[in-house]
């Protein structure tokens, strides 16, 4: 026996949408590069918030869908998304 579950909704018109969770980093004083600015230096890496998020996801562990905003002084303003 198997399980089938549904993550699809169906709304008026007919079309089928998916629910999503998403999260997105900003992050202060970036124009081109990650590298060498105070926001990166001082806060947590990028590379670090990918490699994060990605063991997460393959560990099938939940996430909240949330905005980061990583501010100059490397401070996280973490809010609803």
């Amino acid at each position: 026996m198997t399980e089938k579950t549904n993550f699809s909704t169906q709304d008026h018109s007919g079309i089928h949408t998916r629910r999503r969770v998403a999260q997105r980093w900003l992050i202060d004083n970036i124009i081109r590069s990650v590298g060498n600015v105070p926001s990166t230096n001082l806060g947590p890496a990028p590379a670090g918030l990918v490699a994060d998020w990605m063991n997460a996801r393959l560990g099938g562990k939940p996430i909240a869908s949330e905005r980061w905003f990583v501010e100059a002084g490397g401070n996280i303003v973490k809010t609803p998304y």
